[in-house]
């Protein structure tokens, strides 16, 4: 009998043994590489994506953590390809990096849209979960929030733009495909770069501004790189950004964590960035007037509705290019992304 008890005894001891790796694999911390190009003390990185990390963490009982890396893999404009095949395992990307790679993701992009960022950031996280989040737009990642930023405007160096007929002939660094048509259709010329690219552009003189977001010449230390604002209501463009992790990453967290962190994401988070970018724009222009001596015209209504009739052209082509991806409804997409930016409105 004891040594019946015994043979007992082991088989189990050795069972429990080969049960542990596996156990121990499924409690196992996942950390998630973030790959970070923002300057440290940049409101997005330390006001929004510092805490939302740490949330992260605190609801998957520290199971998920994320470590934002010293430095960016790749270069900005890379960073979609950079998460995809598991350089990194998540980042920060922007599409108008990217001009005409993701052409149905780019609605919001559309001029005359929206100038509330607090508004149009959640509202298009939604839309995109709704109508495009199964049409798999971006193959091999997985989105954790999508959002447009707030809206961009002229800033020109050496000129007062007073109406829209000035931007004629100037060099402008345009960060997307609508912006793109945007500057060609009022005679301007369209240089595609990124914020930190742009840097060396503007200090050498080889363009004379931008299209961009007010927070973005305090953030990126450009604000004496232009002296001058043509704002114009509705925002020339909101460019659609993400946080975006590999597919392969966000597999080996279960399905309970992920279910966990998406509650504090998607649009819950894109509110938050939302929010804070329109107050950093807010405070921004403030800053380029009082510091920095800058010449502020904002458009008027008249002006605003002659670049609403120069710029159908490009809906049109949005709509087209949509389908062209296999889209086959972008109108209905278009309008439920306006009317919900109305109820949104309304809150």
């Amino acid at each position: 009998m004891l040594y019946k008890r015994l043979n007992f005894v082991g088989v189990v001891t050795s069972l429990c043994l080969t049960m542990l790796p596996m156990g121990a694999a499924a409690q196992e911390t996942v950390t998630i590489k973030y790959s970070n190009w923002f300057p440290g003390n940049y409101f997005a990185l330390t006001d929004v994506i510092e805490p939302w990390f740490a949330e992260i963490e605190k609801v998957t009982e520290g199971r998920v953590k994320v470590d934002i890396l010293p430095k960016v893999v790749g270069t900005p404009a890379s960073q979609f390809d950079v998460v995809r095949d598991g350089l990194a395992d998540a980042g920060w990307f922007t599409t108008g990096f990217t001009p005409g790679r993701f052409p149905v993701a780019e609605f919001a992009d559309l001029p005359l849209t929206s100038d509330r960022a607090s508004i149009h950031a959640p509202v298009y996280d939604r839309i995109y979960r709704e109508y495009l989040e199964d049409f798999n737009v971006y193959d091999g990642v997985h989105v954790l929030t999508t959002f447009p930023l707030s809206a961009s405007h002229f800033f020109v160096k050496g000129k007062v733009i007073n109406k829209a007929e000035d931007i004629a002939g100037l060099k402008l660094r345009a960060p997307s495909s609508n912006v793109i048509e945007i500057v060609k259709l009022l005679d301007g010329v369209p240089i595609t770069k990124t914020p930190a690219e742009a840097y060396e552009m503007l200090s050498t003189g080889v363009i004379d501004g931008q299209v961009t977001l007010p927070s973005t010449l305090v953030g990126f230390n450009q604000a004496d790189l232009t002296d001058s604002a043509y704002m114009v209501p509705g925002g020339l463009t909101g460019p659609v950004s993400m946080i975006i992790v590999n597919s392969n990453t966000w597999a080996k967290i279960s399905e309970a964590d992920r279910a966990a962190i998406m509650a504090i994401s998607a649009d819950k988070v894109a509110a938050k960035f939302g929010a804070e970018w329109e107050a950093q724009d807010l405070d921004a222009i403030k800053v380029l007037k009082a510091d920095y001596n800058y010449s502020v015209v904002t458009a008027s209504s008249e002006d605003v509705e002659h670049m609403r009739t120069l710029f159908a052209p490009i809906e049109e082509d949005w709509l087209k290019r949509a389908k062209e991806k296999g889209y086959e409804k972008p109108e209905e997409l278009l309008e439920a992304y306006r009317a919900a930016l109305i109820e949104e409105a309304k809150k």
